[in-house]
């Protein structure tokens, strides 16, 4: 295989806490949630913070930890989009927006994918599979790109063609999530 992936994912959190805990910021947000949130009373004495502010104080900095894998898988997703439809729509001498098409027909196949596995507990943690899912598949795969093309089609007159793209788009697309899902429960 290309990567170890059992010490990349050991390895995924490590890096990016150490990446968020660099910034005194960050390190502010992540540090003990408990003693974090400290209010004074009217005569100016420290009282320890009500349970809905230690929850509070708990949830924003998971929140921003869970931001920060949303927007890096975002970033990745976005760039592998844009290297391999152009790569596809380079392959091919046809007047249809064929990168754009396997694109986001690759994608739905990999958010079934992902979505059963992590119904099935094969992603280690909620952060990879937003990472995944919601950050790497969200920026993959792109619906404003394909309705532009589809205008396209339909300004340039080529009718048959974007009836093909929508149709096969939406068709297919389904399709190719349930196989990603099936490919999981014969696996599991």
């Amino acid at each position: 295989s290309l990567f170890d992936w059992p010490s990349l994912l050991q390895l995924f959190p490590t890096a990016t806490e150490n990446l968020i805990h660099s910034s005194n910021i960050f390190r502010l947000l992540f540090s003990n949630p408990q003693f974090a949130v400290l209010r004074k009373d009217e005569k100016d004495r420290h009282v320890s913070p009500s349970l809905s502010q230690r929850q509070s104080s708990v949830a924003f900095p998971l929140m921003i930890r869970t931001a920060f894998f949303i927007a890096l898988g975002g970033a990745l997703g976005s760039m592998a989009r844009y290297f391999l439809s152009k790569l596809l729509q380079t392959t091919t001498w046809i007047d249809f927006p064929f990168g754009t098409w396997a694109v986001n027909l690759l994608g739905c196949f990999l958010i079934g994918l992902l979505t059963e596995a992590a119904g099935h507990y094969i992603l280690p943690n909620t952060d990879f599979k937003l990472f995944l899912t919601v950050g790497f598949c969200g920026g993959f795969t792109t619906f404003s790109t394909f309705t532009i093309e589809l205008l396209s089609l339909l300004r340039i007159g080529n009718v048959l063609s974007a009836a093909f793209y929508a149709g096969s788009s939406v068709f297919l697309g389904l399709l190719a999530a349930y196989i990603g899902i099936q490919v999981v429960r014969f696996f599991s």
